[in-house]
């Protein structure tokens, strides 16, 4: 767990996830489904990224997930996850640029 923008969180693929809220410019929500054998909630993560960052958001917040039995399927599980992906205000990163200045001025 770290802290950023006054919410406790986790980051995955540079995206910082929170189950609080994060002020700044509503990007849009996002969900992800992913069912099968192998779902995890890293899967979800994962997914919720990608969409964060297509977006131009750099916080998923108000962050919900769980998993639930696919309803014909005895063995098969389904992770899904949801929250709002917010580009916090006072923030001049773009996702994915991350260090980009640092490596240009070598």
């Amino acid at each position: 767990m770290e802290e950023r923008h006054g919410a406790r969180g986790t980051v995955a693929e540079g995206i910082f996830f929170t189950e609080g809220s994060v002020e700044g410019e509503l990007k849009g929500h996002l969900k992800a489904s992913i069912h099968g054998q192998n779902a995890n909630l890293g899967k979800v993560k994962r997914a919720l990224a990608q969409q964060a960052q297509r977006k131009g958001a750099t916080v998923v917040a108000n962050f919900r997930y769980g998993q639930k039995r696919a309803f014909f399927a005895w063995d098969d599980m389904r992770w899904f996850g949801e929250g709002d992906g917010i580009a916090p205000h006072g923030s001049s990163a773009t996702p994915g640029a991350f260090g980009r200045e640092e490596a240009a001025s070598k």
